[in-house]
């Protein structure tokens, strides 16, 4: 029996055959034997046929059996094809009904927590955000924020990626492919517990994730406030609870740099949060930082202050930067395998650089010469010191500077000594930063000092910062002329503020590719100021300009006007050349006019106080005020009106002078 399949050539959901059912085809047989046996009795009937004939007529007849066979082969191979390709379309709508569910899903899931309808962009970013680093501080802006941040340093540490990669498969999955997240690596050390159940197994997890050619940056650190209170307290703890205490410390330590042995060769930075006596306890792991082939900075960050001495020993042959924050009793920086490499050496004391009392116990200074004939090839020194003593009847002349290759110097000091700049000289110098500390000794002498520095360095100097330092206008008149390169000029707390900037407006101008001007301290009145900026540097193409004075003085009153503008300028111009001409009684004018001046300011006051005299001195703006003027409210109101009216016109007549940030405002 064989069957013939004829299947319909529609297509699926198109066609109108009423046999397009599965299997979807209609069925015609016929039967061999009966076509035989149809063939056998026509041949019995015609017996008078020729036997060719009769063969002639079978061979065809199989023949056309033949070709029907092959007809109905043809037919059942097409319908295999338009079945297979209907159920490949069943297959693809199977497909999208599931893409369908799982996106229905999602949706549900995602109305339930909105936080998995965020991209994998957006979730790196908030990773970024999250994974908070312990970042070391950073000197910049106030010493406030230098002091805050240095205290900031010592919190609770932050969270790994390691535990936000075990949150979810998304999360992990995104963390996974942004391998420059894994680089930074953070391990507290403070409890053994904590250190072998997490810190081990999340940060292992953690470097699963990134190549072995990764640079990795390390922090070891004692966060929390439990370093503070347990770590040798003296009133509660006896020695042998401190001796166990440090023993712990230790073995922890070690355990900790032997964990990370293997992955030693790749550390590019280490930062470390520690005591002080561990601190000296890296110099005896030193064969594990001798392993740190790549290792380029080191920074340490003392958190508790002991009366150990620390030794700091980085073998690394790749070293070029070593900072210390905090590190009390620096006796020893030696050590380093290839001292020409090293670049940038900072050693920081928030203590004399922050907002700190002075009296507290500050670091033994590193001698500056010692640093500079340790490291020849260094390019950037900051130092924050203390206390350098020496004898002021000792010969001036001193030994011959040697040539360096700084390129910035930062120095902040309690009080100022000669040997700071004496002994050496910088012709590749392009940043200077010079600061005192509250009232030091010999502050005087800072900018002569300098001014003797820049003559024998000649130096391309492009920056100058200096704060807190006592001089005349004479001594800045001749830094004036060895540093007409410069492109930024800070000056803070500068007594003499206003003969600087009387200066600044003399013509020819003084700096002329200076780009960025701070002034901070008492520059006189506040719109003759803002005018005199106007008209003389207005042909300088200042980016930057930032003016804070230590007192607002009234913009809407005539007296003022008058005394800080040109009755004063004539005044002080007259008394320059009487400074010319007889330099030895410079110091008495001066004391003369800042009597002159007090006296004026209290004549002022006494006006003002009076209630009879304010209605005819003060003007029409203030007509009738004198009985308002009792009560502090109505003072305050006045005073912050001129204040908005005087910020008005400043902003008004430094508006057509290009400027990409401009600061006003007062201390």
């Amino acid at each position: 029996m064989v069957e013939a399949w004829f299947a319909c050539d529609g297509a699926i959901g198109g066609c109108a055959c009423t046999h397009h059912d599965l299997p979807s085809t209609r069925l015609r047989q016929q039967s061999l034997q009966a076509l035989f046996s149809a063939r056998e009795n026509d041949s019995t009937l015609d017996k008078n046929l020729n036997p060719s004939g009769i063969v002639t007529a079978q061979i065809q007849s199989l023949k056309d059996d033949l070709a029907d066979i092959q007809r109905n082969r043809e037919q059942l191979v097409l319908a295999e094809k338009l079945m297979e390709a209907q159920l490949a379309a069943v297959k693809a709508r199977i497909q999208t009904s599931l893409r369908t569910e799982r996106g229905i899903i999602h949706k549900l899931g995602a109305a339930v927590c909105p936080i998995l309808r965020l991209p994998a962009d957006v979730l790196e970013l908030i990773f970024d955000c999250v994974v908070r680093r312990v970042e070391m501080p950073q000197r910049g802006g106030s010493r406030e924020t230098w002091s805050e941040s240095c205290r900031l340093a010592r919190s609770e540490p932050p969270s790994l990626l390691g535990a936000l990669a075990l949150t979810c498969e998304r999360w992990k999955s995104v963390l996974k492919n942004r391998s420059r997240m894994w680089s930074y690596i953070y391990i507290d050390i403070a409890h053994r517990v904590r250190f072998e159940t997490f810190y081990k197994p999340c940060t292992t997890e953690q470097l699963s994730c990134t190549s072995a050619r990764t640079p990795l940056h390390v922090a070891i650190g004692m966060a929390g406030e439990h370093t503070v209170k347990k770590y040798f307290d003296l009133e509660t703890c006896t020695f042998t609870d401190m001796e166990a205490e440090y023993e712990d410390n230790v073995g922890i330590l070690t355990d900790c740099f032997c964990f990370l042995s293997r992955y030693s060769d790749r550390i590019k930075q280490l930062d470390l949060l520690l005591p002080d006596i561990l601190l000296h306890h890296v110099v005896d792991a030193s064969g594990f930082t001798s392993r740190m082939s790549k290792l380029e900075r080191v920074e340490a960050l003392c958190v508790e202050r002991e009366l150990s001495r620390t030794s700091m020993l980085f073998p690394g042959g790749n070293l070029k930067t070593i900072r210390l924050i905090d590190v009390q009793n620096v006796c020893e920086l030696g050590g380093v395998s290839n001292p020409w490499a090293i670049e940038e050496f900072i050693i920081e004391d928030s203590r004399v650089s922050g907002n700190a009392r002075f009296g507290c116990r500050v670091a033994d200074d590193l001698d500056i010469l010692d640093i500079l004939e340790r490291y020849p090839s260094l390019q950037c020194l900051t130092m924050d010191i203390a206390d350098i003593a020496y004898d002021d009847d000792s010969d001036s002349d001193g030994p011959v500077p040697i040539p360096t290759q700084l390129v910035k110097v930062d120095i902040s000091a309690v009080s100022w000594s000669p040997v700071f700049l004496a002994d050496f000289t910088a012709p590749k110098l392009k940043r200077l930063r010079l600061a005192m500390v509250g009232h030091g000794r010999h502050r005087a002498d800072a900018l002569p000092n300098v001014v003797r520095f820049l003559k024998r360095s000649r130096p391309p100097l492009r920056a100058l910062h200096i704060e807190n330092i006592e001089a005349n206008s004479k001594r800045f008149m001749q830094l004036t002329k060895l540093a007409r390169s410069l492109t930024e000029l800070h000056i803070i707390d500068y007594p003499e503020l206003q003969d600087v900037v009387e200066l600044l407006e003399t013509a020819p101008y003084a700096f002329p590719h200076l780009r960025a001007l701070e002034l901070r301290g008492n520059m006189g009145s506040c719109r003759g100021l803002a005018v005199r900026i106007v008209n003389t540097w207005a042909d300088t193409p200042l980016d930057d300009l930032r003016l804070y004075w230590d007192e607002w003085y009234d913009s809407t009153s005539k007296e003022n006007e008058d005394s800080g503008g040109e009755d004063d300028s004539s005044e002080e111009d007259e008394d320059s050349d009487n400074e010319d001409e007889n330099p030895d009684d410079e110091d008495e004018d001066e004391d003369d006019e800042d009597e002159d001046e007090d006296d004026e300011d209290e004549d002022s006051d006494e006006e003002d106080e009076d209630p009879g005299n304010g209605d005819e001195d003060s003007g029409d703006g203030n007509e009738g005020s004198g009985e308002e003027n009792n009560d502090p409210g109505e003072e305050s109101k006045y005073l912050s009106e001129d204040l908005d009216l005087w910020a008005m016109e400043v902003s008004g007549a430094l508006m057509h002078i290009p400027m990409r940030r401009l600061e006003l405002g007062r201390r």
